[in-house]
């Protein structure tokens, strides 16, 4: 009856033969059964034999059973049957087969894993409380513990092989730093699971970073077993966190050196960083990072018009931009050169501006002094040009006249038109549109003067001693009409 509901048949539906039993054995696992059955009866094996096979049941499932199977034999020793008792062992088989399963998984894992594995098991499980003597506890711990299991990644990372680390005691293993192996597994058996990072050496001398994670294992009552330990060579990833470091400190002093003010806008137009000049220049707005740059630096409640950095992130292009600039006293009369750089990611979009602010008032003034000064000087040019119209005209007329005293006349017009010419000529020509040399004005002067005379054939010896002295407009034309009189 059991039997029959092992197989899930209704009572008296098994036939009760053995080809009607073999046709209940999985296809794969009958010629297992035959074997075994052929062999305990034709080995009269007095110890029952153990095996388990597959059976079908009638509902087509598939069951595991395990059959202690005995042969009876008459009084001659002739095998007379066998005599199997069955018992369903499905839910330990399939246990068993998962439990193999996940083992060959765990072992593939962890023979293949890039990071390091290792397993430290105790001589004994110890307790780990308020109770115990933790410094002694931990002391043994670390000197009679052995390691028992490392994977090939963990090996690589110390440059070993098997026989050069398993066996060995955590102190063997970290004895150029037993304080901090000390610190580690005090911090691990307190917490059940510690994660940090150290400094070691490799078997040839050579040293690495390493990341470890590593967890205690309990036995049935909470005592520590040993532990495991998950690690990664990190010497590479710190090298590069060290560079960028470096690079970071780097472009901080450059961003802070620059002597243009400088600050970086999020699309939102957030101040995100800003250096120490744009903070000087804007100190009466203090602190400027996570305000609105058109609020921190023009009192506005919305973005300027024609704002380049606006424009910088719509166009992803350069973008520059005079504007108005309140300072410190209030002076809203000061003027920015304003110029919107767009930083990108890698996909070329644009992530933020970095603004290069500087102030060009006195550079303006300066240029409206120099287009002024350019001015001033073509005026100079076109009233000299205009005297000496004045002259030219005045010398024709006087070849009409006969009379010397009338020519005489005219030469002295065209002297005292000639002082003032040249009088803005100097002005025009030199540096300053403001004052003139004397001296090279009184010699120019002079040398006309007496150009203008040799008709008359009166021998003139010139001598000049003048100081370096410069005179405005206003005082050397009347200098020169004095000179020309004299």
């Amino acid at each position: 009856k059991e039997c029959e509901q092992l197989f899930g048949l209704e009572e008296g539906e098994f036939e009760g033969t053995f080809e009607a039993f073999l046709q209940r054995i999985h296809p794969d696992d009958r010629d297992m059964v035959i074997e075994a059955n052929e062999r305990i009866t034709e080995e009269h094996q007095e110890t029952p034999l153990t095996y388990q096979y597959r059976i079908i049941k009638k509902d087509g499932e598939i069951a595991w059973v395990k059959e202690i199977a005995t042969v009876l034999i008459d009084d001659e020793g002739t095998p007379i049957s066998v005599i199997g008792f069955l018992m369903n062992v499905d839910d330990l088989k399939k246990t068993q087969i998962e439990l193999a399963e996940n083992q060959e998984i765990l072992n593939k894992f962890f023979s293949r894993a890039l990071a390091g594995f290792f397993v430290i098991l105790n001589d004994e499980p110890f307790e780990w409380n308020d109770n115990v003597d933790k410094d002694a506890v931990l002391e043994k711990a670390i000197c009679t513990a052995k390691l028992v299991k490392v994977n090939e990644a963990f090996l690589n990372q110390y440059r070993a092989n098997e026989n050069d680390l398993l066996g060995l005691t955590p102190i063997e293993l970290y004895e150029q730093d037993v304080q901090t192996l000390k610190h580690i597994g005090r911090e691990l058996f307190d917490k059940g699971s510690y994660y940090t990072e150290t400094y070691e050496t490799r078997m040839d001398g050579t040293n690495l970073w390493v990341e470890g994670d590593y967890s205690c294992l309990y036995d049935e009552k909470g005592r520590i077993i040993g532990y495991i330990g998950v690690q990664s060579d990190i010497t590479e990833k710190k090298r590069i966190n060290e560079e960028i470091l470096e690079s970071k400190n780097v472009l901080q002093t450059i961003f802070q050196s620059i002597q243009d003010g400088m600050c970086i806008i999020n699309p939102d137009m957030t101040i995100k960083k800003t250096n120490k000049y744009i903070e000087e220049m804007f100190q009466h707005n203090l602190p400027l990072v996570g305000k609105k740059c058109y609020h921190a630096f023009h009192n506005k409640t919305k973005p300027c018009d024609l704002c380049p950095t606006l424009r910088a992130f719509e166009t992803n292009e350069t973008c520059t931009q005079i504007v108005p600039y309140i300072d410190k006293n209030g002076d809203t009369g000061r003027r920015l050169e304003l110029f919107s750089y767009p930083i990108n990611d890698n996909d070329g979009n644009v992530i933020n501006v970095i603004e290069f602010v500087r102030d060009v008032t006195d550079r303006m003034k300066l240029e409206q002094l120099e287009r002024d000064q350019v001015l001033v000087q073509e005026i100079h040019h076109r009233v000299k040009n205009n005297l000496q119209v004045i002259a030219s005209l005045l010398n024709m007329q006087s070849r009409v006249f006969v009379d010397e005293n009338i020519k005489a006349a005219f030469r002295e017009s065209q002297a005292r038109i000639r002082s003032m010419s040249l009088a803005h000529e100097k002005l025009y020509a030199g540096d300053s549109v403001a004052s003139i040399e004397v001296s090279d004005y009184i010699s120019s002067l002079v040398n006309h003067i007496t150009q203008m005379n040799r008709s008359l054939n009166v021998p003139v010896n010139l001598g000049f001693d003048v100081d370096e002295l410069y005179l405005n407009m206003d005082t050397t034309i009347p200098l020169g009409l004095i000179i020309n009189e004299i």
